[in-house]
């Protein structure tokens, strides 16, 4: 009824981390050593990145929303839940960020590329990222549509996300609130008309 077992240890006269790997045999045991030390290392680098990555994303104070190729959303940051109103969970795997845009938008959007690109560009995820499957970066006022219906205007840029190789892997979304500036640009625009009324 013996059975095979294996576990890491750290072996601190060589400083070295170990694999030790544990099989029954018909004389006992028989035991192998593998030495995983530089493996480890490269686990906790990764380990430590991810952890920076993660920091830096939720605690950004701007959307940051990335999807793979195809447009599906991988991931989802915290400024994007709390601005959109969505968890992570309901919307990582499952959506694309045409959810939260206005497809009248969109529509337009599409239209302009199309006449830009001299191809047809469909009015929804491509119409997003169209310029940026083509290695440019793409900075355009939108506005987000909430999970309530309110609607937020952002300034979103998108740009590709490529591998080692320059293979597109997916795209980069990244929304900053423009709610204060528009409201200044709506009361100067009012001040400039009354001016303007006031001269006639």
């Amino acid at each position: 009824n013996a059975r095979s077992c294996q576990f890491d240890c750290y072996y601190p006269p060589s400083g070295k981390w170990l694999e030790v790997a544990i099989h029954p045999t018909l004389q006992g045991a028989s035991l192998s050593l593998r030495d995983i030390t530089e493996s480890k290392a490269n686990a906790q680098m990764l380990s430590h990145a991810l952890g920076i990555k993660n920091a830096i994303l939720n605690s950004a104070n701007f959307t940051i929303i990335a999807t793979d190729v195809d447009g599906t959303i991988m991931s989802f940051n915290n400024a994007a839940e709390q601005t959109l109103g969505y968890d992570h969970s309901e919307v990582i795997g499952w959506h694309n960020p045409t959810l939260f845009h206005d497809p009248r938008e969109l529509a337009i959007r599409a239209r302009e590329l199309s006449e830009e690109l001299e191809t047809t560009i469909e009015p929804g995820f491509e119409a997003l990222v169209a310029l940026a499957r083509r290695g440019t970066p793409d900075e355009q006022e939108w506005n987000y549509i909430c999970r309530d219906g309110s609607r937020v205007p952002v300034l979103l840029s998108i740009t590709e996300m490529t591998d080692q190789a320059g293979n597109c892997i997916g795209f980069l979304g990244i929304g900053v609130d423009i709610t204060e500036r528009k409201r200044i640009e709506r009361l100067r625009d009012d001040a400039a008309t009354a001016r303007n009324e006031a001269a006639a």
